[in-house]
């Protein structure tokens, strides 16, 4: 409707479930399942202590952020490790599950599994004037490569050439050799720190782990240890550099802590993080405050 132009793309919402169970084989090797209907199943070793099992394709109907993973997933990613593995699993084994919705390009009479995962980019308009561009399908995991696509197909309005950058330029963190390279710098220059503390900074922060360890000379100076290994520097990083707000974003979206923590633990935490967001609200009161005094100054009077 912005462009004034048909659009004949439409989508469809597909869901996909995984189930996290306790650690199946001590190897590091993923395994790629074939399964009789033509799908595949992947079963990857997750943090340190658990196995990662799925995933699924069911047509999806409603709001997003109510997926979760129903009977008839679970028996099936049940059903299809069992049949390859010698370790037998049954429901009680799942320790979590997670799910999460696909915006695919709608394909004519196609199944959900056999909708295609890439993406379309379409652009309208031209250099003179205003100009839409849509992005249908695509993954999360393609996001830098789809990101490119799109900035091409912009730039070529202005018959401009964009030079690749996705190829080389690493994601936040990523800027070391090998992480190999990055333990032996951290057990370096931090020896304090636990081998399996420096082993998760390095999966999942790289170096931007050094953002809130920097300065530190031990545990202690962590701060407040909310249990196996959470401590209040990473927990102040997420809610000041990556937007963490709840104890659902720090220990799921952010980490996956929540698989660690007991009850107790969890409540420890969101108490910490309800007074974090009362003393930044107050503080910005504060600021609200001061400024509203500071204009007052110059004015013949104001209301406070």
């Amino acid at each position: 409707r912005i462009a004034d132009t048909p659009n004949p793309n439409s989508m469809r919402m597909v869901k996909g479930s995984h189930i996290i169970v306790p650690r199946m084989y001590t190897s590091n090797e993923a395994y790629i399942l074939q399964n009789e209907d033509d799908r595949i199943v992947f079963v990857i070793p997750y943090e340190d202590d658990f196995t990662l099992i799925g995933t699924t394709d069911e047509n999806f109907k409603g709001d997003p952020a109510s997926a979760a993973i129903g009977s008839t997933e679970t028996d099936y990613l049940i059903n299809i490790t069992n049949t390859y593995f010698k370790t037998k699993l049954t429901t009680d084994d799942i320790v979590h599950s997670y799910s999460g919705v696909r915006p695919l390009l709608e394909e004519a009479n196609a199944s959900a599994q056999e909708l295609t995962r890439d993406y379309k980019v379409e652009v309208h308009g031209t250099s003179s004037t205003p100009s839409l561009v849509n992005v249908f399908g695509g993954k999360i995991t393609t996001y830098r490569k789809l990101s490119e696509f799109a900035t091409n197909k912009v730039m070529s309005l202005f018959n401009s050439d964009a030079k690749p950058w996705t190829k080389e330029v690493a994601l936040p963190g990523g800027d070391f050799t090998n992480k190999d390279e990055l333990t032996a710098k951290l057990y370096a220059e931090y020896p304090w720190l636990p081998t399996n503390l420096v082993a998760r900074f390095v999966r999942q922060y790289g170096t931007l782990c050094l953002n809130f360890i920097k300065d530190k000379d031990s545990l202690l100076a962590l701060g407040q240890h909310f249990g196996h290994a959470l401590y209040q520097a990473e927990v102040d990083y997420l809610i000041e550099h990556e937007w963490a707000m709840t104890v659902e974003d720090v220990l799921w979206r952010r980490t996956k802590m929540g698989l660690r923590l007991d009850n107790a633990q969890k409540d420890a935490l969101r108490s910490y993080i309800a007074s974090v967001s009362q003393k930044d609200s107050a503080q910005s009161v504060q600021v609200d405050k001061d400024t509203k005094e500071t204009a007052c100054r110059s004015a013949d009077s104001c209301e406070m």
